[in-house]
């Protein structure tokens, strides 16, 4: 195995318990019932929605996370798409970032109405490294663009990646 398949195999591992660990605890709290919310106003033409990534089958089976992609989302594995979402950095506080997860809500919330599920983070790697705390600014928010990897042959990675990704600019919002 390479040193670069080592190195992202590592970081899958990371990320999944990066995610379990989030997922308990109270690291983002709000009053408003909508502030968990995605604003896709502000999200660039042609993003592809989550629920998109959720047509997905997980379940286990003899010890073993399986997964079963339909087909309105196997057409997209190896296709560029855009994607916006929440930042949750896993590689410290340091700047700059190669690699991160991107989810349809954030991943550690106190007061959302739900957990994020495995369908709604995906894995990104970025080409070039990229200061995300100040591109995704206070509100944790980025669109990235990249290959779609669907995960079919790790049980202990997320379900989706996206490869080789470029941060893409967030459309401005007019305000009245």
């Amino acid at each position: 195995m390479s040193g670069r398949a080592q190195a992202g195999r590592r970081f899958t591992a990371f990320a999944v318990a990066t995610v379990i660990a989030l997922a308990g605890a109270a690291v983002h709290a709000h009053d408003d019932e909508h502030e968990g919310e995605l604003d896709f106003g502000r999200a660039p033409q042609g993003t592809m929605l989550w629920g998109t990534l959720a047509k997905v089958g997980v379940w286990r089976s003899e010890g073993k996370l399986v997964r079963k992609f339909t087909q309105p989302i196997r057409q997209y594995d190896g296709k560029k798409v855009t994607l916006y979402g929440y930042v949750t950095l896993v590689d410290g506080p340091t700047s700059p970032h190669r690699m991160f997860l991107l989810s349809s809500q954030k991943i550690a919330c106190r007061g959302c109405a739900r957990p994020v599920e495995p369908e709604g983070i995906v894995e990104v790697s970025l080409k070039r490294p990229a200061d995300l705390r100040r591109l995704a600014g206070p509100a944790e928010v980025l669109a990235v663009r990249g290959k779609l990897e669907l995960v079919q042959d790790d049980a202990t990675a997320l379900l989706y990646r996206l490869a080789d990704s470029e941060i893409v600019t967030l459309r401005s919002v007019n305000s009245h």
